[in-house]
């Protein structure tokens, strides 16, 4: 499972964790920069201008992402 958060800020990008307290780590890439990486699920390298601007819930499956 993964999670993704939009993040604003003034400071350095370079100031902000790159671990949790866990130990895990956190990368940071720019909203125009997502299409060119590898981000699961697939849709949002395609979808995330929809998913930031809509007033709505989006419901979104694709078979790509299914393990089989």
């Amino acid at each position: 499972m993964e999670f993704y958060y939009l993040l604003t800020t003034d400071d350095d990008i370079n100031k902000i964790p790159k671990k949790t307290d866990d130990e895990e780590e956190l990368v940071w890439i720019s909203i125009e920069d997502i299409e060119n990486q590898n981000i699961k699920p697939n849709f949002i390298k395609n979808k995330i201008h929809e998913i930031l601007n809509s007033d709505s819930i989006l419901h979104i499956v694709e078979n790509s992402d299914k393990e089989n």
